[in-house]
């Protein structure tokens, strides 16, 4: 098995209107709710990176997490080349959508109804943890996302918080101060560090304000060992990198793949 995957160039257009840093579920349910919608990820069918890695041998089957599953089409399919699955959604009609899928396929899928922040794992318990964290991000964002992700291991639970909420917070003020019209989200790891930039291309201007969600952010990253950086000219975009510390860069721990 490779011990790194990459998606690359993967240009998400904007789903509208969700508040980005809500995790009760709700706005999720009720886009669940119109199953005909053309919507890529209610297809039928697994995400064709996973059945390009599988059908390939780059992986094999184990135990999987997917965080953010939606209608299960990704968990159904792992559970079926005897993968042991756990499905985390925090829409109830996703979960069910997925419930359903799972039992017309025959197949055993252990889902959760909560936020990946609320579940319950056992850390380290996973051959393969295939996150849609970030890609729920961009597909809420009403800002256009192009989004590239490299992750050579599982990222300990503070540190994807903290990578979740730095992104979160970059495209909430990238489509409610900047007026931008794209924005850029870059996630890699090496030397036992992350390294996570988002860029817009709106019109500047951001500081670390009192009172403001960057100065959240810029203490949860030094709390955690790490720096958060703000480029914002006037007229030029705005530009956030966070790196933080993941541990001992030689421990091996499962990959982490971003949905397609």
């Amino acid at each position: 098995m490779p011990d790194h995957f990459s998606r690359t160039g993967d240009s998400t257009p904007g789903i509208p209107a969700a508040p980005l840093q809500g995790t009760d579920g709700g706005w999720w349910d009720e886009f669940f709710t119109d199953r005909s919608k053309p919507i890529p990820f209610f297809a039928e069918w697994p995400d064709e990176n996973l059945a390009e890695w599988f059908g390939s041998g780059l992986l094999v089957p184990g135990r999987v997490l997917e965080l953010g599953c939606g209608n299960g089409r990704n968990a159904a399919y792992l559970a079926s080349l005897g993968c042991a699955v756990e499905a985390i959604d925090f829409s109830a009609q996703a979960i069910g959508w997925a419930r359903q899928r799972a039992d017309l396929s025959g197949v055993p899928v252990s889902f959760q109804h909560c936020s990946i922040f609320e579940a319950q794992l056992t850390a380290g318990s996973y051959d393969l943890v295939y996150d849609s964290a970030l890609k729920s991000l961009s597909r809420r964002s009403t800002v256009p996302v192009h989004l590239d992700i490299l992750l050579d291991r599982r990222l300990p639970d503070p540190v994807e918080i903290a990578a979740y909420y730095t992104v979160a917070e970059a495209l909430t003020n990238a489509a409610k101060h900047a007026s931008a019209t794209a924005a850029d989200i870059e996630v890699s790891t090496g030397d036992g560090v992350l390294r996570l930039r988002v860029h817009d291309n709106g019109h500047g201007g951001a500081a670390f304000t009192y009172g403001t969600g960057l100065v959240g952010l810029k203490d949860r990253a030094e709390a955690l060992g790490g720096q958060l950086r703000l480029d914002s000219p006037p007229g030029a975009g705005t530009t956030l990198e966070i790196t933080l510390p993941v541990g001992d860069p030689a421990e091996p721990q499962p990959p982490t793949l971003s949905r397609g």
